[in-house]
């Protein structure tokens, strides 16, 4: 019971955490355009591929993340979901990015999410079609599990890459990719630190 209230309140914390920057962005946006900087509001498709619990974990070894039972390995396949991100530039390469994703079916079931919470720098290169990007993502990853708290967890999470917008209109871009190399930590301790790639597109809009 304590676990479920732990994570409750973990939860509650990191969604007024990410209603509070994005406000903040939003405040913001028009003060950096009159200063030559810019704000961008990415939105559109997601995938994963990781494995949360790691792909040796197993009830017959021992450990487990707690959704394990008999010798049901933590899965690695694809995770569906939707990612949005909001850059403020403070010139015309550098920027700070607020980024929120949510994956469903990350255990192969119905009802088991990632909520992912992560913020750091950007740059970018504008040219004239495309715009070229790389950034430096830290925060936490939310678990949820359908059937209770057995699987549930809050762990840190990296994720470091970069992708390509090309350009629509001065106010539109299309991320035709973005792609993420993902670090997070194990909630089982002992185990080695699950690991994978992220994979997003969509749209662009610029103020």
């Amino acid at each position: 019971m304590s676990e479920l209230l732990l994570l409750d309140l973990l939860g509650g914390r990191m969604k007024i955490l990410a209603a509070g920057v994005l406000f903040l962005l939003l405040v913001t946006g028009s003060a950096l355009s009159q200063n030559g900087a810019r704000l961008e509001v990415f939105g559109g498709y997601s995938a994963e591929h990781i494995a949360p619990c790691g792909t040796v974990t197993t009830y017959g070894q021992g450990f487990s993340c707690g959704l394990e039972e008999g010798e049901l390995q933590s899965s690695n396949i694809f995770i569906h979901g939707w990612e949005a991100a909001m850059t403020g530039y403070v010139d015309r390469f550098v920027g700070f990015t607020a980024d929120f994703a949510t994956h469903y079916h990350a255990f192969d079931q119905p009802g088991d999410t990632r909520y992912s919470f992560l913020f750091g720098p950007t740059v970018a290169v504008p040219l004239p079609k495309i715009t070229p990007f790389a950034h430096a993502l830290f925060g936490v990853v939310k678990e949820t599990e359908s059937l209770g708290a057995s699987s549930a967890f809050t762990a840190p999470e990296i994720a470091l890459g970069g992708g390509v917008d090309v350009k629509v209109s001065r106010r539109f871009a299309v991320r035709i990719a973005q792609i993420d190399y993902e670090w997070q930590r194990n909630p089982t301790s002992g185990l080695p630190h699950p690991s994978g790639m992220r994979y997003g597109g969509g749209i662009v809009f610029k103020f």
